[in-house]
């Protein structure tokens, strides 16, 4: 069977977020998941509790049976990682338990968000294998320091990958920064084409996966040509 990923940076920014922008992207969520018929949903700054309620009370009515996973390292000063992870139980189910890891850098904002990586291990009605890790690492492009910060933040996901399932592996999210081949070469992961302008004229949203070429497809969420009320476009990936 195909499975499907949606994978999507909301712009659900602490003190700049009203619930009117939150119920945009639900609504633009619930599109593209009955559009492409999603079974796994990734979604990323969804960085405060009230977002993360409004988020899950307007999914509520999506078709079928779905599962979220827990708030990732919450906390009352700073903020949580703002990842969050839904799916469709009539398609996939956790096969496993689940493993994170807190990034040990930032620089400047991200600094008080605490932003790192989520896994989770599906497995397909049919029997197949996901091991799905899910992150959001270091905003900003100021200068070459955000590029050692985000270097360091690929060391941490390589050990964590060391220390999950090797088969069927898909990483995805918001890496802020262009496809990185050393990552891939260093974990024997492939960087599936084609890679889409998913902010400005960045592929910062892409992934890396241990599937082969004819496993994996991505494209592009939008609905006729609308690409959502996010500052980021989301992709579609299908597995198998």
């Amino acid at each position: 069977m195909s499975v499907k990923i949606f994978s999507y940076n909301t712009w659900c920014v602490p003190f700049i977020t009203w619930t009117s922008h939150v119920s945009k992207i639900a609504s633009f969520i619930k599109q593209v998941v009955r559009k492409h018929n999603i079974d796994i949903i990734c979604l990323s700054e969804i960085f405060k509790p009230w977002v993360r309620e409004q988020i899950l009370q307007e999914l509520s009515d999506l078709e079928g049976n779905w599962k979220v996973s827990p708030i990732i390292y919450p906390a009352s000063i700073t903020v949580s990682s703002g990842l969050m992870v839904l799916w469709k139980l009539d398609t996939v189910v956790r096969n496993g338990k689940m493993h994170t890891i807190l990034f040990d850098r930032c620089f400047q904002m991200d600094c008080f968000s605490n932003k790192g990586a989520l896994h989770v291990p599906f497995q397909t009605s049919d029997g197949k294998e996901i091991n799905l890790v899910h992150t959001h690492m270091q905003a900003w492009i100021p200068s070459n320091f955000c590029n050692t910060v985000r270097s360091s933040q690929f060391k941490q996901i390589s050990k964590m990958l060391q220390a999950i399932p090797a088969s069927n592996r898909i990483i995805v999210g918001d890496f802020n920064e262009n496809p990185n081949v050393e990552f891939a070469n260093e974990n024997n992961l492939r960087i599936p084409n084609p890679f889409y302008e998913t902010y400005e004229k960045n592929y910062f949203d892409h992934l890396y996966t241990s599937l082969g070429e004819e496993e994996v497809q991505v494209e592009l969420a939008h609905i006729e040509n609308n690409y959502g009320p996010s500052d980021h476009k989301g992709i579609v990936i299908s597995l198998f």
